[in-house]
């Protein structure tokens, strides 16, 4: 049988029988195959998602037009403000353009290639998109940090689950001629409040999702009401829903450690 030749710089190992040999081929290509198949920020999340002590590592290769701007970048990124769990490390800055090095330096490290003032070759730049690897430049700074931002942000909401805070049974349902619905209730638990998303459920069945347009105590909007007050909630309706059926009120929180 004739073997494909390894590239350069791969490790070489010696097992005591061709079965572990295969089984370890097998872990590698395994590996490498879930590797190519994520994108950076994927394996990134992969990583927060798994709750270890050790904080999540976001790396950054940061490349720009000139020395000083690089600075720039980099006490830019370091001002940034990371949620728990979270940092962002530098692992390389240059000044000019991508290169293939930078594309494998990314694709070893899974980070990021983020530029600063200058153009992204097309080649490297479908070469980056094949590998999953994220390429960017922008023309101002102020753009590169916001991106950095958003996408903190987005990781924080990751890391939350929705969570039911409040239960309500249906006593009355009204319609306006606007085809508003407002519902008349209990509160069997917890609380309600304005602006929620909730649930239908019917004989423990979900029937269908909603968002409450407004919170009513009496003729009076409220924010918020209390377990075993009564209370009406207006929703747009396109789904029925009757009367005994339960609500239940859901919330975004934050996964606790």
């Amino acid at each position: 049988m004739v073997l494909p030749i390894s590239e350069p710089g791969r490790i070489v190992e010696v097992v005591s029988s061709e079965k572990e040999a295969q089984q370890r081929i097998a872990a590698v290509v395994e590996f490498e195959k879930k590797a190519s198949s994520e994108s950076a920020i994927q394996q990134f999340l992969t990583g927060l998602q798994s709750g270890g002590k050790e904080a999540a590592e976001l790396r950054l290769i940061l490349k720009s037009d000139g020395s000083s701007s690089i600075e720039a970048l980099k006490q830019a990124v370091d001002g940034i403000q990371l949620p728990k769990n979270v940092t962002i490390k530098i692992i390389h800055t240059d000044v000019g353009h991508f290169n293939d090095s930078d594309i494998s330096l990314a694709q070893a490290s899974g980070a990021l290639l983020l530029g600063f003032n200058i153009s992204l070759n097309a080649i490297l730049k479908k070469k980056a998109e094949n590998l999953k690897i994220e390429m960017k430049s922008f023309d101002i700074i102020y753009e590169l940090t916001d991106y950095l931002d958003k996408l903190l942000q987005w990781m924080i909401e990751y890391e939350k689950q929705e969570v039911v805070v409040g239960k309500l049974e249906v006593l009355g349902i009204f319609y306006s001629k606007f085809k508003d619905m407002t519902i008349w209730g209990k509160i069997l638990e917890w609380k309600a409040k304005n602006k929620l998303k909730f649930r239908i459920l019917r004989w423990d069945e979900i029937i269908s999702n909603w968002e409450i347009v407004s919170l009513h105590k009496n003729k009076d909007q409220v924010k918020e009401m209390n377990e075993w007050e009564e209370c009406g909630i207006k929703v747009l309706a396109w789904k029925r829903i009757e009367v005994w059926d339960i609500l239940e009120f859901l919330e975004m929180q934050e996964i606790k450690d």
